[in-house]
């Protein structure tokens, strides 16, 4: 097809899979080498192949809908089709991949086309059902223990009324570790979610407000240089909640904190004794994350509100040798 030449440099340049589909025949006119490496097929063999081959047979008529339905308004962005389900494509193994398409028609050497670009939603797609099971885990471990929980801190304020005992105050402190790792793992289920406003944060600033509200002792806290940066607030306060708590576990005495600038972002730098080289790769873990107190979420909760926010974290050591947490990809104000 002549027309379809001017297209071909942009077609193969494309990040994601496109397909041109004659509606009247339902067959692929031509792919790009992203659909092929996708769907495991050579070029030849996807180039004129029904496309209904490469959908499940139960989703055909609702695909058939959703060339009719693009051939009326002109364009369509699907991720599901009209019944609900989702749509796949349908690989040279068997797999079935779900994608998301944006598609559009065109008449080229005198034929209707349907340009499609599929995006491959296979990694967003885990990480939701992840997600899902993490939210659902998290509910049911924070109904299910909080009740007996509160159950035993009644009755021991009642038997500190009736007697006196060295271990009350053992079993107080083990019940409020409880309630902390189930309020921690609430956060760390809901830290991930994903956002979509952002505001104006000064971190010259606010941190120092949020540092009142924590009532360290014996911290200083620095941000003299600190960036104006575009964040969910609540969210930025619960990430640098759990930064100061790391730092000031971490430190045998007082600590001074600092929050600077870098490239495309900003740092949290302390002074205390540092983070081994060794154990920076696995730091965001729960396990490597544990603190003297039990409670190994502070450190994972940050991860997930940097990946929540599309930024990236990396650890090396401070100028005098405590931990520094660099977080770039970040939007100034």
């Amino acid at each position: 097809m002549e027309d379809t030449k001017k297209y071909d440099a942009l077609v193969e340049l494309a990040p994601n899979p496109i397909f041109l589909v004659e509606l009247s025949s339902e067959s692929v006119l031509e792919v790009n080498e992203r659909a092929v490496e996708l769907l495991g097929y050579d070029r030849a063999t996807l180039e004129g192949m029904d496309v209904m081959r490469l959908h499940p047979t139960s989703s055909a008529e609702q695909y058939r809908s959703l060339f009719e339905e693009t051939i009326e308004s002109g364009t369509i962005h699907v991720d599901q089709l009209p019944d609900g389900s989702q749509i796949h494509l349908v690989s040279r193994s068997g797999d079935r991949i779900p994608v998301e398409l944006h598609a559009k028609t065109m008449t080229l050497g005198g034929k209707t086309v349907l340009y499609t670009i599929a995006r491959d939603i296979t990694q967003q797609k885990q990480l939701q059902r992840q997600r899902d099971r993490f939210e659902e885990f998290a509910g049911v471990v924070s109904h299910d223990l909080r009740n007996p929980l509160h159950v035993a801190s009644s009755r021991l304020e009642l038997a500190a009324e009736e007697c006196e005992s060295e271990h009350m105050t053992a079993v107080e402190q083990a019940l409020d570790r409880m309630d902390a790792l189930i309020e921690n793992l609430l956060r760390l289920a809901r830290s991930g979610d994903r956002i979509d406003e952002l505001e104006a944060v000064d971190l010259t600033v606010v941190p120092h407000q949020w540092f009142d509200n924590i009532d360290f002792d014996a911290v200083t806290i620095e941000t003299s240089e600190a960036p104006t940066i575009c964040a969910d607030t609540t969210r930025l306060q619960q990430l640098f909640e759990n930064l100061f708590r790391n730092s000031v576990e971490h430190s045998k005495g007082p600590v001074t904190i600092t929050i600077g600038k870098v490239t495309e972002g900003f740092y949290f730098e302390d002074d205390g004794p540092g983070i081994a080289p060794r154990k920076r790769a696995d730091l965001f873990e729960i396990e490597s994350g544990s603190t003297t107190d039990g409670n190994g979420f502070g450190l994972k909760i940050v991860k997930r509100i940097v990946d929540a926010h599309g930024w990236d974290i990396r650890v090396t050591g401070g100028a005098s040798g405590g931990a520094r947490f660099e977080i770039t990809d970040v939007e100034y104000r």
